[in-house]
C-alpha cells in the first residue's frame, strides 16, 4: 500500500468528526480549510518568508559595531632583543576598543533589489497557501458529498428492508 493515499485518507478521516457535526458545506470546508496541517503549514512558511523582506530593509539603515579586546601576550622578535632585556621576551596587557558607524550611501541598487526578490518570496508563498486552501477545501467538499450520499444509500437501503419485511410478513 501506498504511504500517500493514507496520508490523504486519515486528514479526512479525521476532518470527517468535523464534518458530521457542521450543520451546512459552508461551515465544513471553513472548519477543514482553518485546521488543516498542510495549509497551516503553507501560511506558516508565507509568514516566515515575510520576515525576511524586514531584514533585507534593513539593509537601509545605519549599523554600529563595537569590538573590544583584552589579553596578555608575550613577544620575542628583533624588536624586542633589540631593546637589550635580560629576558629576550617582552610581555605586555593588549586593551583595544572599537567603534565604527556605518550608513549605506548607494550599493548598486543591491539593497532594493533584495527588497523586491523577498517581496516576490512572499507573494510566491501566498499564492501556495491559496492553493492548499482550494485543494483542502475541495477534498473537504468531496467528503462531504460522499457522506451525503452514503447517508441516502442507507435510508434507501432501510426504506427497502422495510419494504421486503412487509413483503415477507404478507406471506
Amino acid at each position: 500500500m501506498k504511504l500517500k493515499p493514507l496520508v490523504m485518507i486519515i486528514p479526512l478521516a479525521l476532518g470527517m468528526t468535523t464534518l458530521a457535526h457542521a450543520d451546512t458545506l459552508q461551515e465544513a470546508v471553513s472548519a477543514t480549510v482553518k485546521t488543516n496541517p498542510d495549509v497551516l503549514a503553507a501560511a506558516n512558511e508565507r509568514n516566515a518568508v515575510a520576515e525576511e523582506i524586514n531584514q533585507a530593509r534593513a539593509g537601509y539603515f545605519p549599523t554600529i559595531d563595537l569590538a573590544i579586546g583584552t589579553g596578555w601576550e608575550e613577544t620575542d622578535n628583533p624588536t624586542t632583543r633589540a631593546a637589550g632585556t635580560n629576558h629576550n621576551k617582552t610581555s605586555l596587557n593588549r586593551d583595544e576598543a572599537s567603534l565604527n558607524l556605518r550608513q549605506m550611501l548607494f550599493d548598486g541598487m543591491a539593497t532594493k533589489n533584495e527588497v523586491r526578490r523577498q517581496t516576490a518570496r512572499t507573494d510566491s508563498r501566498a499564492y501556495s497557501v491559496t492553493s492548499a486552501a482550494e485543494n483542502t477545501g475541495l477534498e473537504a467538499v468531496e467528503a462531504y458529498l460522499n457522506v451525503l450520499r452514503r447517508q441516502k444509500l442507507v435510508d434507501l437501503a432501510s426504506t427497502n428492508l422495510e419494504a421486503h419485511e412487509r413483503t415477507h410478513d404478507a406471506n
